[in-house]
């Protein structure tokens, strides 16, 4: 019967706990023995605890400490610590009553103050300065996860923008710097670093506008670009014409040259044959310019010959003309007639004869004044 009533006793605590109507007195009693903060602790920490058993007895505070266990970090939401009651707190840990399916939120200092953390499956008890690397490493872990958090809301399509703004970015040092360095820092760690977060902020602010205006440019520059190419055609085909027509020009010169030439084939060396031919390419690759020297000489003499031959003798010198006059004179052999021929055009065209050649010249003038037998 004893045994009833106190167990009727216990569940009628519990009751009162759960719905907060124990009386402030029994927490002092729980607290007894600790002042200032310590106190505090411990009384906040009771009203969240299990401290009535199933016998009805009161649990010390040594004892339902335990029933809380370390969960995980929390950080970036703003809370009061449960044991201590300060606020704000952003640096958070969550603990939990597993047995009353209870949770409270309590600061990480608090934590590494009063709160015991074991090892793994080895249920050990880390000490002060494990429990303290420990919580470090929970907090930087949940610091990431945050600002992961806060970066996927703040912009959630961060990697299509970094796409879209690509082309654009890539061109100016200072923006290709920072397209560079947030991929690798979004495919490494998920958000940005402080520095910069805060320079993605600031393009983001004008990135729409400096794209458009960006995009109006490119778009002009590719109608230029396309114009050019388009006049740059239109003169290629103009040039491809004019050379077309050029080309069939000389190819009727080179014709006529050939033809002119032949007229004195009998009286060519084998040099001057084959001048005759390459004077005809010269002229059919790029017309009657840049001949080389020795050509260019070949074919004006060849042509004064040619003239001098046809009567043209308008304007030329009396000597000039004496010796065109004894061209065809039946009393000069096959080779003196050659050789008058070519003095003539040398003469004509105002090339200085040798000595040579004018004892010849002078030989035959006084033959043909029968001065000569």
């Amino acid at each position: 019967m004893e045994q009833t009533s106190l167990s009727r006793q216990a569940a009628s605590w519990k009751r009162q706990q759960k719905r907060g109507e124990m009386p402030t007195e029994l927490f002092e009693i729980i607290a007894a023995g600790t002042t200032g903060h310590a106190k505090r602790v411990i009384i906040n920490l009771a009203r969240h605890s299990e401290i009535v058993d199933d016998s009805g007895n009161i649990r010390p505070y040594d004892e339902f400490k335990h029933d809380w266990v370390y969960s995980h970090s929390i950080y970036g939401v703003k809370d009061t610590c449960a044991l201590c009651g300060k606020r704000p707190i952003v640096e958070n840990c969550l603990l939990v009553d597993a047995a009353l399916d209870r949770e409270i939120v309590v600061g990480n200092t608090c934590v590494h103050r009063y709160i015991e953390i074991k090892a793994g499956d080895s249920n050990r008890v880390l000490t002060g300065d494990e429990k303290r690397e420990f919580l470090t490493g929970q907090m930087k872990e949940a610091k990431a996860a945050w600002n992961r958090q806060k970066f996927a809301e703040q912009y959630p399509a961060a990697m299509l923008d970094l796409a879209r703004f690509e082309a654009m970015m890539t061109q100016a040092k200072k923006l290709k710097v920072l397209h560079r360095t947030m991929i690798r820092r979004l495919a490494t760690v998920g958000y940005p670093g402080p520095k910069l977060w805060r320079q993605w902020d600031e393009f983001m602010q004008t990135a729409d506008e400096r794209f458009s205006a960006w995009s109006l440019r490119q778009e002009e520059a590719e109608q230029r670009r396309q114009a050019a190419l388009a006049e740059s055609k239109l003169r290629r085909a103009a040039m491809a014409a004019e050379i077309a027509k050029r080309r069939d020009e000389w190819d009727i010169i080179a014709t006529e040259w050939v033809e002119r030439a032949l007229r004195l084939e009998s009286d060519f060396n084998s040099w001057e044959k084959k001048a005759v031919g390459r004077v005809a390419r010269h002229i059919r690759a790029s017309g009657l310019s840049n001949l080389p020297r020795g050509l260019g000489r070949f074919k004006s003499q060849t042509e004064m010959t040619l003239d001098l031959m046809d009567g043209e003798v308008e304007g030329l010198s009396d000597s000039v003309k004496e010796l065109v006059g004894w061209m065809n004179n039946s009393r000069l052999n096959e080779w003196e007639r050659g050789f008058v021929r070519s003095v003539s055009a040398r003469s004509a065209l105002g090339f200085p004869l040798s000595e040579s050649q004018r004892k010849i010249i002078e030989r035959i003038r006084l033959m043909l004044r029968g001065c000569l037998v």
